[in-house]
């Protein structure tokens, strides 16, 4: 016999069932039909569910940006990608996407990290400029300038770690340094501490930490509870389920611990500047931007966003400029004619302005992109785009990676070509070619740490290539170009990483006369004769490239 709770469940089960079935039958029909993104190109499987989005960057492991690129050729440069998103890959839209000063928010971020009080993640943009300002300064030109006699001690630190492997003979793994490097310096620089990655003996780095954060972004786009879920889990669970994570959780129960102290009108670390928490703290925000919970968020984003990046570009140019003989020996040359003394430590302002250095680094931050998710903005008003009108509400994405790869604007754009940045370069149309290159961002919501980055950037290269020769041990192009979006470009998961055999440089410098090809040795070479063998074995390796 059926007790009352069995009876009750037959006969509930058929109508709640019946119910679902026709909820997402009427949903369905809105997405495909009534909705304003109803006549928008594009797959109706992406406009009538997210999972399509979920198949491609959860199952596939980061490749919605490569589908998204498919359906861009197929269908135009206005694609529906998600029942709510259209995405346009369209370089002269940026500026109308970016730079508006109209009321737009961020979509998304804030599920995508399980941090919604960082400046980075915050949604709406009147509060979003309220904490910006108060950051600002702290990561002005100005600022970045009186810091960087300790950017300096990590370069320094950075180069005898790879005199370490030059004397050893073993391949340095720049994939592992590089993370190492940026994290010191940011760690450094907000916080008045580090956890001195760079002196430990396998460059310990937050690098696989926050790779793997990247795809539980995508997790948490399409089940929004996987963040509040996994941070009500002890910690050391979570360290067991995925040991990865340790640096970052490290991390997380210090910056707790700290930004209790900080509030309480203590101070845990000695520092010569003002760290992220007295910044805040001291600024005219209300008390609610200034809880313990916001700090921790704003602590957290902070390293996040100051480590892979700049680590990532770095790692694009190291292995370019070693993989192109001619552009190591061009770059080389210009370095041993503004820095004579190999072991000088280089000064910012002036490697600034070597247009080949600036040129490298424009290429290396082009080809490692910043971001590679798309950047999702919601306006208040409608926006149009030739002949499509998108309704306030909808959310509009575009790409830096589609930016960067415009054949228009960058020909052979998949090439490492420092070249193109030479001379004041300008597209078809008369715009600054620089004008393009937005791995920083562009706008109110531009990244904040860009002086921080160009720092890292013209110090840690004017350095290494100065004061070395590089040769690529068991590295290829795969091991620097993006396979993964995961949110952050990710390299094929079989990488190794970008390893380096190191030589102490030649300051030679050669000069065709003639048919032949005349050698000048600095007063630094050692011999004419290890100048005369450099040059012919670059010559023999050159003859086998071409």
């Amino acid at each position: 016999m059926e007790t009352p709770v069995v009876s009750s469940i037959l006969f509930w089960s058929p109508i709640v069932l019946g119910a679902w079935v026709m909820g997402l039958a009427v949903l369905s029909f809105h997405r495909l039909f009534l909705s304003p993104l109803a006549s928008f190109p594009g797959p109706k499987l992406a406009a009538l569910s997210k999972w399509y989005e979920g198949y491609y960057e959860i199952v596939c492991n980061g490749q919605f940006s490569r589908e998204i690129d498919r359906m861009h050729d197929i269908y135009g440069p206005m694609v529906r990608v998600t029942p709510e998103e259209v995405h346009i890959r369209d370089s002269g839209f940026f500026d109308d996407v970016y730079m508006t000063n109209s009321r737009v928010k961020k979509h998304g971020w804030d599920l995508k990290f399980g941090n919604r009080h960082s400046t980075f993640t915050t949604a709406d943009g009147s509060l979003h400029r309220r904490r910006r300002v108060a950051l600002s300064p702290m990561f002005s030109r100005r600022a970045i300038l009186s810091f960087v006699p300790t950017i300096r001690e990590k370069v320094e630190l950075l180069s005898s770690r790879v005199s370490e492997f030059q004397h050893s003979g073993k391949a340095i793994n720049m994939t592992e340094a590089y993370p190492a490097f940026t994290g010191d310096i940011i760690m450094d620089y907000a916080f008045g501490f580090s956890y001195k990655h760079l002196e430990s003996s396998e460059f310990a780095s937050f690098h696989e930490a926050f790779t793997v954060l990247g795809i539980t972004g995508h997790i948490a786009t399409q089940f929004p509870w996987f963040f509040p879920v996994m941070n009500s889990i002890p910690e050391f669970i979570v360290q067991k389920m995925q040991p990865s994570l340790a640096s970052v959780l490290r991390l997380k129960r210090d910056q707790w611990r700290l930004v209790a102290n900080t509030l309480r009108g203590g101070k845990t670390y000695q520092s010569s500047h003002h760290t992220i928490f007295d910044e805040i703290i001291q600024s005219k925000l209300p008390p609610e931007d200034k809880t313990q919970q916001r700090l921790a968020d704003e602590a957290q984003m902070i390293v996040g966003a100051g480590v892979e990046t700049t680590a990532y570009a770095l790692c694009i140019g190291t292995f370019h400029i070693v993989n192109s003989p001619h552009i190591y020996s061009r770059l080389h040359k210009e370095l041993i004619q503004a820095i004579p003394d190999r072991s000088a430590a280089p000064d910012l302002e002036k490697v600034e302005k070597l247009p080949y250095l600036k040129a490298c680094i424009q290429e290396s931050l082009r080809l490692s992109y910043g971001l590679s998710a798309r950047i999702p903005r919601v306006y208040d008003k409608p926006i149009q785009y030739k002949q499509w009108i998108m309704p306030a509400g909808t959310v509009i994405g575009m790409t830096y990676v589609d930016i960067h790869h415009d054949e228009n604007i960058f020909p052979d754009s998949h090439s490492f070509v420092p070249e193109r940045w030479l001379d004041d370069p300008k597209t078809s149309d008369g715009t600054p070619l620089e004008h393009f290159l937005v791995s920083f961002g562009r706008g109110p919501r531009s990244c904040l740490g860009v002086n921080v980055a160009y720092a890292e950037l013209y110090l840690a290269l004017g350095t290494l290539f100065r004061r070395y020769k590089f040769d690529l041990y068991e590295t290829d192009v795969t091991d620097v170009e993006m396979a993964h979006d995961w949110f952050i470009p990710v390299v094929r998961l079989n990488s190794k990483g970008v390893r380096l055999l190191v030589s102490q440089s030649h300051d030679c410098m050669s000069e065709k006369v003639g048919d032949r090809v005349a050698i000048r040795a600095s007063p630094e070479c050692l011999s004419l004769r290890e100048c005369l063998t450099y040059s012919e074995t670059q010559h023999q390796r050159n003859s086998k490239r071409l």
